[in-house]
C-alpha cells in the first residue's frame, strides 16, 4: 500500500479504530484505478466495510486497495 508516495503496510489498528470512532470519511484508491470514499464500519486483516453516502455497506478487500487518505474528519 502506498500513502503519501511512500510504501506503507497500511493503517495501524489504532488509526483504523480512531477513523471509525470519529466517523472520518476515507478515500480508497484501488489497484484498478477506481476511487471509493465513505465511512469505515469495520475492518479486519482481509477487508474493510465501507458505507458510501447512505448506501448499503460494501466490503472492500485489502488486496484491492493501493492507497487511502482521510478526506474529512467529523466529530
Amino acid at each position: 500500500m502506498f500513502v503519501g508516495g511512500q510504501e506503507h503496510k497500511g493503517p495501524s489498528v489504532a488509526e483504523m479504530q480512531r477513523l471509525i470512532r470519529e466517523q472520518a470519511k476515507v478515500e480508497f484508491h484501488l489497484v484498478n484505478g477506481d476511487k471509493l470514499a465513505g465511512k469505515i464500519r469495520w475492518f479486519d486483516e482481509h477487508a474493510f466495510s465501507l458505507v458510501i453516502d447512505g448506501q448499503d455497506p460494501m466490503t472492500v478487500l485489502r488486496q484491492a486497495v493501493m492507497s487511502y487518505r482521510v478526506v474529512s474528519e467529523t466529530k
